[in-house]
This record gives C-alpha cells, structure tokens and sequence, in this order.
C-alpha cells in the first residue's frame, strides 16, 4: 500500500492543474493519460506518480459517467 504522505509532497495546485487537463482532454481523440507525462515534464514538476494519475482518471471517467 502506498504511504499517504507521499501525497503531501505533490502540492495541492500540481493536482489541480493535471485534474484540468485530463478533465479538458477527455473528450478529444488523444490519449488523456498521456498529458499525465506530458504536462509535468513541459512544467518541470516532479513524476505525480502511478497512485495519483490512477485517481485523477478515475475521477474524470466517474464524472463522465454521471
């Protein structure tokens, strides 16, 4: 299981900027995991990790679905 305070070295804004993009970029015809590699490298920001990427598109793909 991964250690919750890992979380807490990411700050709350990277979070919010990836859950934008990946929100914005789920309806085009381009992979929107990908931006989750893209952006942080373009930005010069730290790897977010597997955990955080896995919640950020289960949390699109939830609000897609409802």
């Amino acid at each position: 299981m991964a250690d919750p305070s890992v979380f807490a070295l990411l700050p709350y804004w990277h979070s919010l900027v990836l859950g934008l993009v990946v929100g914005l970029t789920e309806f085009l015809p381009i992979s929107s995991s990908a931006h989750l590699a893209v952006v942080p490298v373009l930005l010069g920001w730290d790897d977010p990790g597997l955990a955080l990427s896995a919640v950020i598109e289960l949390g699109s793909s939830g609000a897609v679905i409802a």
